[in-house]
């Protein structure tokens, strides 16, 4: 219950092993802490496999190469990938991407929660497209016979609305999502969750980038659909926009 304190962890030191031809020794930088590592916390079927008791936890990790035997990675280049939770670590190339720091801050290669910080000199409610009734039409968005938000979401204390299935993988209660998720993450999450989580189960609701198949609302238009989920939640959570 409760944020996580130091006493939650373990921290051990190991050896790591011989490096070998295509692997890198990796500085950990920066660790993203993400709503589906709850469920990974649940020996129980799910679309990703449970954290094993006595290993290091896995997820989003940015780091520097220290060394390298990879011809496509040097020393000094920042990367990320699926790793261990580890000051330091041995990864192969190709479970590796490259980033480019010129482009924007390295916290924006994390996922959901700790893609956050280190941008808290945005306005965090920039490019938001006010919508006329927005949070009606965002609740109705959230419908069964259309986007169908509620079936892996609960609303307070209202259940998720899908079946068994659907629920081997709850997602956030939507009462929580605004103090949860900034809106200029949640512009680039809802359009394609994939790119910031290989493991989710959402789906991506507009499969062009432009349009859902809700054509009766908005037009049809996927930016202010997602606008007017988004005037909803922040309705529902009580704090301001």
């Amino acid at each position: 219950k409760g944020i996580p304190v130091l006493n939650n962890f373990r921290f051990e030191n190991i050896d790591l092993p011989i490096m070998q031809d295509s692997e890198v020794l990796l500085q950990g930088l920066y660790y993203s802490v993400d709503p589906y590592m709850r469920g990974r916390m649940n020996d129980a079927k799910s679309y990703t496999p449970p954290f094993q008791v006595d290993k290091p936890i896995e997820g989003r990790v940015v780091g520097k190469i220290v060394t390298s035997r990879a011809s496509n990675f040097k020393a000094g280049e920042i990367v990320s990938g699926n790793l261990p939770w580890r000051s330091q670590t041995i990864a192969h190339a190709k479970d590796l991407q490259k980033i480019d720091t010129t482009l924007a801050p390295v916290t924006y290669h994390l996922d959901i929660l700790a893609a956050q910080h280190g941008i808290l000199d945005r306005d965090e409610s920039s490019g938001l497209t006010p919508i006329v009734h927005g949070p009606e039409i965002g609740a109705r968005l959230m419908q069964k016979d259309a986007l169908d938000c509620r079936q892996c979401h609960a609303l307070g204390d209202q259940p998720p609305t899908g079946d068994a299935k659907t629920l081997l993988a709850p997602g956030i209660n939507f009462k929580l999502t605004r103090e949860r998720m900034r809106y200029d993450f949640y512009q680039r999450w809802v359009l394609d969750p994939p790119r910031y989580d290989i493991g989710t189960r959402m789906p991506k609701l507009s499969a062009d980038g432009q349009t859902t198949k809700v054509k009766q609302l908005l037009d049809g238009q996927a930016k202010p659909q997602f606008d007017a989920i988004w005037e909803f939640l922040n309705s529902q959570s009580g704090r301001r926009q």
